[in-house]
């Protein structure tokens, strides 16, 4: 068998000076070790690994995962993941100021959880006039402990907020497709069912109907890109599909569906020859227009708080 063996860790410190909150900080550590072992030539790829993470103000925690790849055709790829999630509140979901209508909570618990997925890829690099064909499917099924989550608690305020057990279960499809290096389309399509087990003594909770604030049933998301396959010059569009959401544990608020297109040109002004050939310019410099939100959808996340409408703007990106 072939080893790959990943070895890593991380450190940070947190800190805010805020005096209602009594100026709160906090040290964390996280370990990272993985194996992975690759038989029959690289055809089954085994992948264990474990982190150990440790934050102050919170117990250690061990979080294993396990991955696994079969390929028994170059062109079909079977994965499965099996792991266990841990993840404290951030500094945003303790300490966020009571603005009058986002606030955080300093009281909440950690979020766990237990992931599974298992799914196919199908990739082809050339069928007739296309290029890099993929179509993937992937079943999963989680199932969360104190997930955390900003709901609506008031008709104008939205806090952070401790769900209970959630069991949440989907399917996802995604795929794309080149036309000999001057269209590239891709989508993605994900269906869950998110079901809140318990409400842990919560009123709020207890009164719900299973509902978990920000999680629709259906996301659709398409982009397709025009242009040379030299990179001259692009011309994209996104769309953008979410079916309604519930936006408190009640079940008795929604925002309602929505559909959002963007759209995007950029041209390389490297590739023109303007930059002469001095040691120092960079390999691309992209100059973008972009326009999001077309349509000028009306975007929420929650009843009162309408995000950006149509915007417009100009980027620069250079790349050495």
């Amino acid at each position: 068998a072939f080893h790959s063996v990943t070895v890593a860790f991380d450190g940070r410190r947190e800190s805010l000076e805020d005096d209602d909150f009594d100026d709160p900080q906090r040290l964390a550590f996280g370990l990272f070790l993985q194996d992975e072992i690759g038989f029959l030539e690289d055809r089954v790829l085994l992948s264990p690994a474990l982190r150990f993470v440790a934050t102050e103000d919170y117990d250690d925690e061990w979080v294993p995962r396990l991955g696994l790849v079969v390929t028994p055709w170059t062109f079909l790829r079977v994965k499965a993941n099996g792991e266990r999630a841990y993840r404290v509140p951030s500094f945003g979901e303790l300490f966020f100021p009571d603005s009058g209508g986002l606030r955080g909570n300093p009281n909440l618990d950690p979020e766990e959880s237990w992931n599974f997925d298992v799914g196919a890829e199908i990739a082809i690099a050339e069928l007739g006039p296309l290029r890099r064909v993929r179509i993937e499917v992937a079943f999963f099924h989680n199932e969360i402990e104190n997930s955390i989550v900003f709901q609506q608690v008031s008709p104008d305020t939205v806090q952070a907020t401790n769900s209970g057990d959630v069991e949440i279960q989907g399917i996802e499809l995604a795929g794309g497709f080149g036309v000999l290096g001057w269209l590239d389309v891709s989508a993605n399509w994900t269906h869950l069912d998110a079901d809140l087990k318990r409400g842990g003594g919560d009123v709020v909770l207890d009164q719900g109907d299973g509902a978990v604030p920000g999680r629709p049933d259906d996301e659709v998301s398409v982009r397709v890109r025009l242009g040379p396959p030299s990179g001259l010059a692009s011309l994209v569009g996104e769309m953008h599909y979410s079916s309604k959401f519930a936006t408190s544990f009640s079940g008795n608020s929604f925002v309602d569906s929505r559909t959002v297109f963007d759209v995007s040109a950029s041209l390389d002004l490297a590739q023109l020859g303007w930059l002469g050939d001095w040691r120092g310019r960079p390999e691309s410099l992209l100059l973008s227009g972009v326009a999001n939100n077309v349509s000028d959808e009306a975007v929420r996340d929650a009843l009162g708080f309408p995000q950006p409408g149509r915007s417009l703007g100009v980027e620069v990106e250079a790349r050495w």
